[in-house]
């Protein structure tokens, strides 16, 4: 037969129902150190001197990390200390920019102050290396984040008129 639930028991299970589609939605998987690993050696390749698996890796390791949640502060230190390091080979140098470069990382560094200084000074130490082209890379680096990211404060001061004055 049918069974009538009360209308309080229906709309619990409806929203025991609803959480678990948002959870199953959300697609956020455990970070186990399986993951850590595997997360690890994709960073590894994502900055590897061979252009082609660098970009395959690149897509990927970004698409992973939107996966756990969490895991892009675990690497943000990571990418940042590679621009002001002076034994970071070039290729690792243009991994990192285009990494640091990606949306999920600019919002992270760009909106935490400690991730924001240790960029700030490794963009500045960036001058030790010398190929022009991976100074073009840190340069537009820099662009993207002092253009889109960083703005001025504002001075304003209120006109000295008194509004509720009644005018002739």
């Amino acid at each position: 037969g049918s069974h009538m639930w009360p209308r309080r028991i229906l709309i619990e299970r409806l929203q025991i129902l609803h959480y678990k589609r948002m959870l199953l939605g959300s697609n956020l998987l455990p970070y186990t150190p399986m993951y850590h690993a595997l997360l690890d050696d994709l960073l590894a390749l994502s900055l590897s001197g061979y252009s082609e698996v660098r970009k395959k890796a690149q897509g990927t390791l970004f698409r992973s990390l939107k996966k756990f949640k969490g895991a892009v502060n675990e690497y943000l230190p990571k990418l940042i200390s590679i621009l002001g390091d002076s034994s970071s080979p070039s290729h690792a140098v243009t991994g990192a920019v285009y990494l640091l470069s990606g949306a999920s990382f600019l919002r992270r560094y760009t909106s935490r102050w400690n991730h924001l200084s240790s960029f700030l000074k490794n963009i500045c130490m960036s001058y030790v290396h010398l190929k022009p082209t991976v100074q073009t890379r840190l340069q537009t680096l820099y662009q993207t984040f002092a253009l889109g990211y960083y703005t001025l404060p504002l001075d304003f001061e209120a006109p000295s008129v008194n509004f509720l004055e009644k005018r002739p």
